[in-house]
């Protein structure tokens, strides 16, 4: 699991189409399916349920969404501090 397949996955409960999804990436629509695969394979359970109408997300796939973006908000939020702490924005003050 990398955060690119996350970043797919929440891409594609978006659009609500892996088709819609691919375009908007942007990423062949097999090798998006692919990488969704990978994904939940490597969760342990399916996070979609596929129709010819789109995807929905399972009870499963629910719960990981929300977690998926809570990670990914913490993620670019720890980036930002990092960058910033380079920067000398951010950090420690030192008196005395």
């Amino acid at each position: 699991m990398d955060f690119k397949q996350l970043k797919y996955f929440l891409t594609v409960v978006e659009e609500g189409a892996i088709s819609s999804a691919a375009r908007r990436i942007p990423l062949a629509q097999p090798a998006l399916s692919r990488q969704l695969q990978l994904l939940e394979e490597d969760v342990g359970t399916p996070l979609l349920s596929r129709s010819r109408h789109g995807v929905r997300l399972t009870a499963a796939g629910e719960a990981f969404s929300r977690d998926t973006r809570r990670l990914l908000a913490d993620f670019e939020q720890a980036k930002q501090n990092a960058r910033r702490i380079a920067d000398g924005h951010l950090g420690r003050l030192r008196l005395g």
